[in-house]
């Protein structure tokens, strides 16, 4: 009795792991690599122009004193780069579509410069007067940058939106002069001015995904993914290749400002100090918020090995196993595998006679 009862355990399982293995688990997804690239000149054009601050010797050619004027200008890209999947599944009635950002394999970069240059001008009197270069060699550089990694594509429900990118200079002293030296190359007693200028600044960009649009090949109507993990329906066309394009819609915002402070100060013998500038100029970079569309990727899906979209019979009249429907597989339960052959009824039927 009990070798009776050990080899039915024996067999029993024996049985369910031919049942597993002989299950039909169905095709892999069809699998299309998308790369979604961008960038933003975000100072194609940017200039910026002081003024004269303190004396201006075009206003006033015979006032006395110290002026200068600062030009700044801006040059730098925001680069955004996404690289993912696209993934079609088999599915009753129609296939399942989804997409996949690769893992830390975005990116978001943030590299702008500033410089600036400068003139002077000079009014001394018997010390003489005039326009001149600041004598800045190298111009002023400031460089902000950042490079952040996510994981695309930044959808609704992604914890890592939005992803920001940002670099923040304190303010600091950039450049002095002693213009009474280097105007008279000479230290005069009593005799003095200088000009010193300080500045910091902010710079930042922000990326959020909004959407996913997707437009099968000879299809009107556009299939939208708005949150991460999406799954959205795609019509079967009945050919072996399912194509089509996907868009990538995404909220970008772009900060920028620079905090410019220019000083001045003149002494002059008998007559005492002047501060002449003293004055903190904020300058805006850049302050851009708009959707940016990326530029359309072609989608292509291998769907030989599908079932067609519907309950097992694929375009061509085949069934799941690629046999005509009847054949391989009998209704009174031959035991059959998904490819018509009768391993698993044939183990069942030794297994039986095992049992007996």
């Amino acid at each position: 009795m009990r070798r009776k009862l050990a080899t039915a355990a024996f067999a029993a399982s024996l049985i369910a792991l031919a049942v597993s293995a002989t299950a039909d688990t169905g095709p892999s997804p069809a699998v299309c690599p998308v790369e979604f690239e961008r960038s933003y000149e975000a100072f194609e054009e940017f200039e910026y122009d002081t003024g004269w601050l303190g004396l201006d010797p075009v206003a006033s050619p015979d006032e006395l004193g110290i002026g200068m004027r600062i030009f700044v200008h801006a040059a730098g890209e925001v680069k955004t780069y996404l690289p993912g999947e696209a993934i079609l599944a088999d599915g009753a009635p129609v296939f399942e579509l989804t997409y996949e950002g690769e893992e830390d394999g975005g990116e978001l970069e943030l590299d702008v410069g500033v410089m600036m240059a400068g003139k002077f001008a000079y009014n001394l009197g018997i010390f003489g007067s005039g326009i001149t270069d600041l004598p800045m060699v190298p111009n002023f550089d400031f460089l902000f940058y950042d490079l952040r990694s996510f994981t695309p594509f930044l959808l609704e429900g992604s914890a890592q939106a939005p992803v920001v990118a940002s670099d923040e200079i304190e303010e600091a002293e950039l450049y002095t002069l002693d213009i009474v030296e280097v105007l008279t190359g000479v230290d005069i007693p009593g005799l003095g001015g200088g000009i010193v200028i300080y500045a910091g600044g902010s710079v930042s960009a922000e990326l959020a995904g909004v959407r996913m649009v997707t437009v099968q090949d000879g299809a009107d109507e556009e299939i939208v993914h708005a949150a991460e993990e999406e799954v959205a329906d795609w019509e079967p066309s009945g050919t072996p290749a399912e194509e089509g394009e996907a868009t990538y819609e995404a909220d970008v915002a772009l900060r920028g400002v620079m905090d410019l402070t220019p000083t001045a100060f003149l002494e002059v013998p008998l007559l005492g100090t002047w501060e002449i500038v003293d004055v903190t100029i904020p300058i805006e970079l850049m302050d851009v918020t708009a959707v940016w569309d990326y530029d359309a990727q072609p989608l292509s899906f291998d769907v030989s090995g599908f079932g067609g979209g519907d309950d097992g019979t694929g375009p061509d009249g085949q069934t799941d196993a690629g046999m005509e429907d009847g054949e391989g597989i009998s209704s009174s339960g031959c035991g059959c595998d998904a490819a018509g052959s009768r391993t698993g009824g044939s183990l069942v039927r030794l297994l039986g006679v095992a049992l007996f």
